[in-house]
This record gives structure tokens, sequence and C-alpha cells, in this order.
């Protein structure tokens, strides 16, 4: 009764307009503008959509767009590091799979099945002392910006982060070296002059050298037969020295002509680098010992189950 009182006085049967900013983005027809422009479409983020619908002349805002995109059951995804590929790229890589596939097979029914003896190895990134985190995870709530102690409002970091590159591969029988992949900066510095101060970066003599005195060892170690060494893809390691230094040490290659040099993202040693690099991601290393400790640990916990897959 009091509500049918409430309309007679009104004069009106519709809402009373209420203070604040009205929902803009709520008819159909709206709606569907933004489900259109921000589904499945590159750069199509909340404020991008939003500054491109106002420019249409639609009355809309960046909270109207982000709720109808909830209320789609839309997420939001960020996009994935890949290899950067031209066209050119693709054609290569399609003729050098060709050629590999004739040479090696396809299956492993095949006469020419030969993928079980290749030996990838490669060097990793940069594992750091300090840990790696995401600056947007790791504030904190407090009244004012005052009340925070340093010790929680900063985020000191280094501005060159120390640490260690390593050396490993893999193989059918299992991962190069077995018990955990080799420092090569430590090993870097070792072939520094004495009295010289200039740092030593690897160049193509160095890893001709690395390989003959060092690499070379562990691989036959571990491979139960002869190895199918792939030359590395890196235009430094395809110097003349290096490949001479190759040539002699291993009978079975994949020679430069016959592999590209973006197939370094398919090669499955990368795939190692990143399940150790994640398994070690957010701890706090003091010192390079327990670093090397840790990424050995984690090297050797890769079951041979799955790197034979």
């Amino acid at each position: 009764m009091n509500k049918i009182n409430y309309l007679l006085k009104r004069g009106s049967i519709h809402d009373r307009r209420r203070s604040g900013r009205p929902r803009t983005t709520t008819t159909t027809a709206s709606e569907n503008i933004v489900v259109k422009e921000i589904q499945v479409k590159n750069n199509a983020s909340v404020r991008n959509v939003s500054a491109k619908l106002k420019q249409q002349g639609w009355k809309t805002s960046r909270s109207s767009v982000h709720r109808v995109a909830i209320s789609s059951g839309l997420k939001s995804f960020k996009k994935k590091k890949t290899q950067k590929l031209t066209y050119d790229n693709k054609i290569q890589r399609v003729q050098c799979a060709k050629v590999l596939r004739k040479k090696f097979g396809v299956s492993k029914r095949s006469k020419k099945w030969r993928w079980h003896e290749v030996i990838n190895t490669d060097f990793s990134g940069k594992f750091t002392l300090e840990s790696l985190s995401n600056p947007h995870n790791a504030g904190g709530w407090a009244r004012n910006a005052a009340e925070i102690p340093l010790t929680i409002r900063n985020r000191p970091r280094n501005k060159f982060a120390i640490g260690v590159v390593f050396w490993g591969g893999i193989s059918y029988d299992g991962l190069i070296p077995k018990n955990g992949p080799i420092d090569v900066t430590s090993w870097l510095k070792a072939q520094v002059k004495e009295n010289r101060q200039q740092k030593t970066y690897m160049n193509g003599r160095l890893y001709a050298k690395f390989i003959k005195e060092v690499g070379y060892k562990h691989i036959r170690k571990l491979s139960s037969t002869e190895p199918l060494f792939p030359d590395d893809p890196d235009t430094k390691h395809r110097t003349k020295h290096v490949l001479e230094t190759i040539d002699k040490l291993f009978i079975d290659r994949i020679l430069p002509e016959e592999g590209d040099a973006k197939f370094a993202d398919v090669w499955p040693i990368k795939k190692v680098w990143g399940i150790i690099k994640e398994k070690v991601r957010g701890e706090q290393f003091s010192s390079f010992e327990q670093l090397k400790a840790r990424v050995n640990k984690n090297g050797r916990k890769l079951p041979v189950s799955t790197v034979k897959k």
C-alpha cells in the first residue's frame, strides 16, 4: 500500500534518478560492442577499449568496460614471450625440418631413426643470488606511507644482478652432467690471465676450449652410443675454430646448414633450464655455493622418464 501511494504521489512508475555517476554501459548494444572490441583482440586492454569506444561516440568508462568483460565470462591473459620469427625464418624452419626428418627418420620404427643419439647442450641464463619478485605483489597496507618502516617500504635491488651461468645438456640417457650442470662463470674466471682486470666473456676460442676440455668428457661419460652433436645456433659458436674442434671430437653432427639458428627454442634443453629456474624462483641465496648446490639438486631431481619425453 505504501508503495502504491508512493508511485501515485510521484506520478511515475520509473525509478527516481539516483546520486552518483550512472551506469553507462548497460544496454544490450553497448555490451555487445564492448565484447566485440575486447574479446580475442590484440592490445585490447580495458584502458584501450574504453578510449576507442569514446572516440566512436559511446558514453563509457574503464570501470564499465571491465564490468561488462567480467559479466560476459571473459578473463585477462598476459602475452607469453616467444621467439620472433619472420616469414623467411618460418620457411627456413620447414626446410630444415624436412632435411632432418629425411636424414634421421620420423618414428622409432624407421631404419633411419637416430634421434635417441642427439646430445643437446646449451648455456643457461643467469641464475641470480637475489630472488626474483613481482613488485606488484610485494606491497603492503597502511593508513599512510609515513608509518611504513623503510625495511618494509623499500625494495633494494642491485643495478647489475650477481649470479652464475651454467652449462649442461640433455640426452636420451639423462642430463649432462649427471650430478648437475657446470658452473661456467667460475670456469671463465679461471681463464683470466694474472694481473688482468678485464672481464672475460665467452667467445669462439673459449667455447672451443670449454667443449674440448670440459664438455666432451661429460658427454662421453653418460652417452651409451656415439653422440649426434648439433652445432650451437649462436653465431660465435659457428666460427671456423669452433667447427673444426667439434668436427674432431664428434663423428656425427647436425651441421649448421642442416639446422636453423632460430631452432633454439625447439631444443629441449631450454625447457630444462626453465624447469630449474621455476623451482628456485623466489629464493634468496647467501653465497654462490648455496646457489650452485640448489641448482644441482633440482637438476638431479628430474627423472630420466621426463628427460626421455
